[in-house]
């Protein structure tokens, strides 16, 4: 089973996305096949992101409280060990650099353009949804 931190933004866009690389990464969690780990930064900023205009009008209540629920019960949810990193330019990326390094998870995954250019931050690789959802389908292959 691969183990990932799912940034926030790859989080929000699971809870409405149908088709492409973030629904098979949602699928694969809903499935058993991917473990993603979060701290609470990143389920509050969920919370906060699938509260906004952009969101609710593209997800019910009903959904987006189905959705939390399962980033709040099925997630592995780590406290933040390690000092907040200085790399990226804002706290909250830094911070979730920070959720995948007290994690120990060897995959952030993020559509955050400025992360993905970091590349690999102590030893994590940090992904898109793309490149996460072919690493899965190797796996499944195997």
């Amino acid at each position: 089973m691969i183990v990932a931190v799912l940034d926030t933004n790859v989080l929000a866009s699971g809870a409405i996305a149908v088709t492409g690389p973030v629904a098979f990464l949602i699928d694969a969690w809903r499935h058993g096949r991917l473990r993603v780990v979060v701290s609470s930064h990143i389920l509050g900023e969920l919370e906060r992101a699938l509260s906004n205009a952009y969101f609710a009008a593209r997800l019910d209540t009903k959904n987006r409280n189905e959705f939390l629920t399962l980033a709040r019960t099925t997630t592995t949810i780590v406290t933040i060990t390690v000092p907040i990193p200085n790399v990226a330019s804002t706290r909250d990326d830094n911070l979730v650099l920070a959720t995948a390094e007290s994690a120990g998870a060897p995959f952030l995954v993020t559509g955050d353009a400025e992360l993905l250019r970091i590349r690999e931050h102590k030893g994590i690789l940090i992904l898109s949804p793309r490149q996460l959802h072919d690493q899965l389908e190797i796996a499944d292959s195997n």
